[in-house]
């Protein structure tokens, strides 16, 4: 081990070390125009006073305990071919260069302030548990994929923002590049920051039933921003991929839930926004909301304005979803829940491609919740903007005439003439429209007489029955059935309140059965 005490370094002189060196408590100025190289490890201790006006070279650890002034127009710069450990004992550095070869690397031992310029020629920061602030100002040089910050561990990059503008992060775990992009708007900037790290690894809130997504997440926090939103972009590498890329879009997660605002994605990126000040960026599936209101018929009560709640209050509702091609469970139905009701979102370019659907429960105030009672069901897989369909096990479907916003949905009123799709597709109550009743066979049609038809259906059920022991025609049993159109957890072929004459009513009211004949149907698929 060699001990030097250097006082000053002249102009234009460059003095090189080959071996470690300690400055134990004396004085030293590296003047501008000049440079101190150490192939070795450098310690400031005790009361060692470093000023540096030019350049500080060090090849190896780089420990400060005492005092390091990093003046302006100064650099400090690692470089060699040995990975260095950088203990800068909280002095602010200038200008920080990373020259590193081969695989080696600068790792932080503390917390580290660079505050006019971090310039990379090859190598990577490695900060570890601990954090790298930027000030505003501060620029990064020539990032790239085998120069970058790598936060593999807790610690974090911390940018100083003072004004509307785009944030770019040069981050990524130990072995890959993976930078962020962030535009980042407010209306008011007080001693405000951007904090982001990357993980690399599935977020662990990843919605669970989610089988396209990337195993890399971007934590993002900010502060002293009013009025604060950010569009960002996150790059990743192909390993991430789990799934079909092809569906793999921005998920921002806000600490309760994912949002999927401004939502996209192609190969190695994702999109999305966010406002809140603390959110995750990462790559999932796409999941649009909707927000709907509809009507079924068969349960719409007019002196009320709402549906029934007949099947739930006589406990027929199952827990599970009667749809099998959007299966759920829940443990229990809410009180105010009519029925089950299936969403799917479909292609606004053919609207006969369904491009995902979810089981979700009707109020009876006709507002469709997810099964886990949210206000928003979210379908899988569907677009930013995506046709709309409703179905009922007994009732005809309907549907949204065009696109409606999946990322940041306003309610659609199906109740309201126009706000549907084809002439004539759902029944009139005084202005309030509802889904047709009577498909009781689900075959996408209404039919009171001939082949196929719902009322037979109704009857050979009720005959065949094993409690109708005299194959009356009167006989009515309860049930969760198709059969039961009506939703009043009676199948019934005659008598008060049975469901062979709503079919019948539905066919002789409907406006193109001008001469109400019986054996019109009324057809609906899309």
């Amino acid at each position: 081990m060699k001990k030097i005490s250097v006082t000053i370094l002249g102009l234009c002189v460059c003095l090189v070390v080959s071996a470690q060196m300690i400055n134990n408590g004396t004085t030293m100025v590296i003047e501008s125009n000049s440079s101190l190289i150490i192939e070795g490890d450098f310690s400031n201790i005790n009361a060692g006073i470093i000023t540096v006006l030019g350049t500080l070279d060090v090849g190896g650890n780089l420990t400060n305990l005492a005092t390091l002034n990093a003046e302006a127009n100064s650099t400090i710069r690692f470089s060699g071919t040995s990975t260095s450990a950088f203990t800068s004992g909280n002095a602010p550095i200038y200008h920080l260069e990373i020259n590193k070869s081969g695989d080696a690397t600068v790792n932080l031992a503390d917390d580290l302030t660079v505050t006019n310029e971090l310039e990379f020629t090859s190598g990577k920061v490695i900060l570890g548990d601990h954090n790298l602030h930027l000030g505003a100002s501060t620029l990064i040089s020539n990032p790239g994929s085998d120069a970058y910050i790598a936060t593999n561990g807790i610690g974090s990059v911390l940018k100083e923002v003072n004004g509307n503008g785009m944030v770019f992060m040069p981050i990524g775990d130990a072995n890959n590049y993976s930078p962020l992009t962030m535009q980042v708007e407010g209306t008011g900037f007080a001693l405000a920051q951007i904090k982001t790290r990357v993980v690399s690894s599935t977020h662990p809130e990843k919605p669970l039933d989610a089988e396209s997504y990337i195993k890399r997440y971007w934590e993002v926090e900010s502060s002293g921003i009013s009025g604060y939103s950010n569009e960002w972009t996150g790059n990743y590498v192909s390993s991430d991929v789990e799934g079909n890329v092809a569906l793999i879009k921005g998920a921002v997660y806000n600490g309760m839930q994912w949002d999927y605002f401004d939502a996209g994605g192609s190969t190695n990126t994702v999109t999305g926004s966010t406002v809140e000040g603390l959110a995750d960026l990462t790559g999932t599936n796409f999941y649009g909301r909707a927000d709907i209101l509809v009507f079924l018929q068969g349960a719409y009560n007019s002196s009320t304005g709402m549906m029934t709640t007949t099947l739930n209050s006589m406990g027929l509702i199952p827990l599970s979803s009667p749809y099998a091609d959007a299966p759920v469970t829940v443990s229990s139905i809410p009180a105010d829940v009519t029925d089950w009701i299936k969403l799917e979102m479909r292609s606004t370019t053919d609207p006969s491609q369904v491009l995902g659907r979810v089981s979700a429960l009707l109020r009876n105030d006709g507002a469709i919740i997810s099964a886990t009672g949210d206000p928003l069901p979210q379908v899988k897989d569907s677009e930013g903007s995506s046709i709309v369909s409703v179905h009922h096990r007994n009732h005809l479907p309907v549907r949204t005439e065009t696109g409606l916003n999946t990322m940041t949905p306003v309610q659609h009123d199906f109740s309201v003439s126009g706000n549907f799709f084809g002439s004539n597709a759902q029944r009139s109550n005084s202005g309030l429209f509802a889904m047709w009743p009577g498909n009781s066979n689900n075959d996408h049609q209404i039919k009171y007489s001939g082949s196929n038809n719902d009322t037979d259906v109704v009857l050979n059920t009720i005959l065949s029955h094993p409690s109708n022991l005299f194959n009356s025609i009167t006989f009515s049993f309860t049930s969760y059935s198709n059969l039961d159109v009506n939703l009043d957890g009676i199948v019934k072929y005659s008598g008060s309140n049975n469901d062979a004459d709503l079919i019948l009513n539905n066919i002789l009211v409907h406006p193109s059965n001008s001469f109400n004949s019986l054996t019109f149907s009324i057809n609906q698929q899309f």
